[in-house]
């Protein structure tokens, strides 16, 4: 009878070993570009590392409710999490950590870190209430077999958090619907630079085998003389409409 109870004994310890704040606190983990947080470390610790405080901090457990005690660590002494903010990064959130301050808040008024934390772990997530969020996309028109341009100069992300294309991508300058299917024909296209398609000769990509208006593109935003373009084979094409030209005499 002993025997058995003692397996429940060691079940039971292991079962107390979580406290009742663990649900509220998890570890994290500092990008390269965050604050540095001076490590205070023992003597032992000293022998193989440096002087006590010359170190830094890149990963830290943080407790996001400092009303909740343990009775084990004083709850002044808990680092916290005051703010969570979006990041650049869709996998990660800037996070602002402080100090319990004993009275069930997180202050930052005796100490203030800012950290880039990653949460693509579903713990840390879970804990922080904060998710990766989904890609950023940027729709795009085939221009050609050969050529895809962006439809717009800015991305579209998470909860209307757009951002600006500034990479130099082809961007669609001119279209107009086809006649029958209502699919956009790209007649003239452009680079991105800071959120705005502007035009730019290197963005022309001339194919085999297409007729491209080159005189219209090179000539941009003139009048043109006629509502006709010439082909390298000779042929002639009309022009898309909307255009402005020269009335014919």
């Amino acid at each position: 009878m002993k025997w058995a109870v003692f397996p429940l004994l060691v079940f039971a310890a292991v079962a107390g070993a979580e406290g009742p704040c663990d649900q509220y606190s998890t570890k994290i983990t500092a990008l390269d570009q965050s604050t540095c947080i001076l490590r205070n470390t023992t003597e032992f610790e000293d022998v193989f590392g440096g002087f006590n405080g010359t170190r830094c901090r890149s990963t830290l457990r943080v407790t996001t409710n400092c009303s909740c005690s343990d009775g084990r660590t004083p709850m002044t002494k808990r680092y916290c999490v005051h703010n969570i903010a979006l990041s650049k990064d869709e996998n990660a959130v800037n996070v602002t950590l402080g100090l319990c301050n004993g009275k069930g808040g997180c202050s930052i008024w005796n100490f203030t870190a800012y950290w880039e934390v990653d949460v693509r772990s579903p713990d840390v997530s879970e804990r922080l209430k904060a998710y990766p969020r989904p890609s950023c996309v940027a729709p795009s028109i085939d221009v050609s077999p050969e050529l895809t341009a962006v439809a717009g100069c800015e991305y579209f992300c998470y909860q209307s958090y757009n951002k600006d294309i500034d990479d130099g991508r082809p961007c669609v300058k001119e279209w107009y619907p086809a006649s029958v299917t209502r699919e956009p024909v790209v007649t003239l296209t452009g680079t991105c630079y800071q959120g705005i398609c502007r035009h730019s000769a290197s963005s022309w990509r001339p194919i085999d085998g297409v007729c491209h208006d080159r005189e219209r593109y090179s000539k941009y935003g003139e009048i043109l003389g006629s509502c006709r373009h010439r082909c390298p084979n000779g042929t002639e094409q009309n022009r898309p409409d909307g255009l402005t030209c020269l009335i014919g005499k």
